[in-house]
């Protein structure tokens, strides 16, 4: 009588072996769940900074003057004699305790915040949501390391 090997135990302790090695595999690639939730966060962030640019920039059209805060930039908003079409729904977020708004000049503001990774790489194709809003070109630049980040945004005036 002769002995088959069974080979079912060793095709599942091969199969186990591959599965852990696609897995670390992948982590190693694209980052654990950790790097995901950075990048989300940092990602937030620049929306912020994005909204309080904005709200900025539509306080600056409607007040003739870059706004001293937050809160200026909402009573220049809401004292507005005259609408602009970019500034229907214009209003200063909240930001987090992260981020920094200080005027810069006579038309530039300065937005801070403190971003967990640098900069991922850009996209090939623009976010059409974004396409549609007022963007400003600045809160673009790269970030080659993660740490305290300032941009120096300059305000237009809207008519």
């Amino acid at each position: 009588m002769t002995r088959r090997a069974d080979l079912g135990v060793w095709i599942a302790i091969v199969s186990g072996a591959a599965i852990v090695v696609a897995v670390i595999a992948g982590v190693l690639s694209v980052g654990g769940p950790g790097e995901a939730r950075a990048l989300r966060i940092d990602a937030a962030r620049l929306v912020s900074m994005q909204q309080i640019a904005g709200a900025a920039q539509c306080a600056y059209s409607y007040a003739g003057r870059v706004p001293a805060s937050l809160d200026q930039a909402r009573a220049d908003i809401a004292n507005r004699s005259t609408m602009i079409a970019a500034c229907v729904n214009a209003d200063a977020p909240e930001p987090d305790a992260a981020i920094s708004y200080a005027p810069d000049g006579a038309d530039h503001i300065q937005l801070c915040a403190d971003f967990l990774r640098p900069s991922p790489p850009e996209p090939a194709q623009a976010n059409p949501y974004f396409a549609a809003q007022m963007t400003f070109p600045e809160l673009r630049a790269p970030r080659q390391a993660a740490g305290r980040h300032c941009y120096s945004v300059k305000l237009v005036r809207q008519s």
